[in-house]
Order: C-alpha cells, then structure tokens, then sequence
C-alpha cells in the first residue's frame, strides 16, 4: 500500500470515530470509508483502497472492522492495527449499549414503539445510498 498522505495518529483516530459514529455499517461504511480515505483526505489511491477492500472481504468477521485494522496497521504498525479498529467501533457499541437498555425500561410505550419502527426505515434508506456510493 503506497501512502499518498500520511495522518497524524491523532487524525486516524478522529476520522475512525468520525465514521463509526456516522455510519451505518456495511456497505455504509465501507463508501463513506472510501469518500473519506481516497477522495477527500487522499491518505491512499482508489486502486489501493480497492485491493485493501477485496482483502478484508476475505477474511472473517466485519469487513469495515478488519479494513481499518488493515490501514491501521500499514499506517501505524501493531499500535495503529489495534487502537484504530477499537476507535471505529466505540460509537458503535455505546450506542447499541444506550438503544439496548431504552428499549427494555421503556419498549412498551407506544412512541418508543414508533421510534424504534422507524429507524427500520432509516437503515434501507442507508443501505440504497451506499450501494448507490459504492
């Protein structure tokens, strides 16, 4: 993986939150990962990020997980490979942490009802704009 920019760690870090709080996951995360990485930040080239994408699909687990880890590392060795990934999935599991426990003290309140319906809908709309991205 040639690097066109290198980020500071401090960067890799924010940009990893950025998009695990923002994004949605899968494929999500995977276009908003490469908007981010090779259009907007220019850290690596298309192609680059393309081959690091076809490795992480190969591999088990989550493929965005196991691509930040992958840049991690090629930016940041076994630290980067490590700390990356795990900042990209914080927003994630406090929020799953949060979600989880208002809907067991208060799932049985109509509203909440109707609000947790509609993030169904949020997450096809999501899902039609990455693979639209992608």
């Amino acid at each position: 993986m040639m690097i066109m920019k290198k980020p500071s760690l401090l960067e890799f870090f924010k940009t990893a939150f950025y998009i695990g709080l923002i994004g949605y996951g899968g494929a999500a995360n995977l276009a908003l990962m490469k908007k981010k990485f090779v259009h907007e930040k220019e850290w690596i080239s298309e192609k680059e990020f393309m081959d690091a994408l076809s490795l992480s699909q190969i591999l088990p687990g989550a493929t965005g997980v196991a691509l930040m880890c992958y840049m991690g590392f090629k930016l940041y060795r076994a630290r980067g490979g490590i700390l990356i990934p795990l900042t990209f999935i914080l927003p994630a599991t406090i929020f799953m942490l949060v979600l989880s426990w208002a809907y067991f003290q208060f799932g049985s309140i109509s509203w909440v009802q109707s609000l947790f319906a509609g993030l169904g809908a949020l997450v096809v709309a999501l899902l039609v704009n990455a693979t639209w991205m992608l």
